[in-house]
């Protein structure tokens, strides 16, 4: 399963992380692959060149300078 977090803030993507690990230690049986961005628009140009993810865990609230 393929996962991508955006976010523009460093913890909130650190306690993300933290999360899927944990999922990922119990959950032997699911192969998890993360990608994790801070910019916005660098993961929309990644949508537009690259396959679909699973999911996509995304900022509801981006700093200006981040959106797209």
């Amino acid at each position: 399963m393929e996962v991508v977090v955006c976010d523009d803030s460093m913890d909130d993507l650190e306690k993300i992380k933290g999360l899927l690990t944990k999922y990922g230690e119990i959950n032997k049986s699911v192969r998890l692959e993360t990608e994790y961005y801070t910019d916005s628009a660098e993961l929309y140009h990644q949508i537009q060149v690259e396959t679909q993810s699973d999911i996509y865990i995304l900022d509801m609230i981006m700093s200006e300078k981040n959106q797209h």
